[in-house]
């Protein structure tokens, strides 16, 4: 499984989020970035735009969420009435493919049809 489910999720346009950096992961942007050390704070400390999602952030689940079904609902998966983290794509076969979606946790579900002769 890959990690950093949430990395993928733009945050929405329009919206600025910004975070600051502790003086450990400064040093290993500006080492890394070394444009950047004109913008550290006294504190070493520095500030930067997010954009995409993040874990930690508050929008990070929703703007995942959003990103996800939008991809699963453009290839013909259908959200759940009853509860929009079900979502279920009927295929050719006959067979039911069901997505269950809880936070940045995925359970997919499937089984093959039964010829019924």
């Amino acid at each position: 499984m890959l990690g950093g489910a949430f990395l993928c999720a733009p945050i929405d346009e329009g919206a600025k989020v910004y975070m600051y950096l502790d003086k450990g992961m400064t040093n290993m942007c500006v080492n890394w970035m070394p444009h950047f050390k004109e913008n550290v704070r006294e504190d070493g400390k520095l500030y930067v735009k997010v954009d995409k999602a993040m874990y930690g952030l508050i929008q990070s689940a929703k703007l995942w969420y959003k990103e996800l079904t939008g991809h699963l609902m453009k290839h013909g998966f259908r959200k759940c009435k009853s509860d929009e983290c079900v979502l279920v794509k009927c295929m050719k076969n006959g067979a039911h493919v069901i997505v269950l979606l809880y936070v940045d946790d995925i359970l997919i579900i499937s089984g093959q049809a039964h010829d019924r002769h």
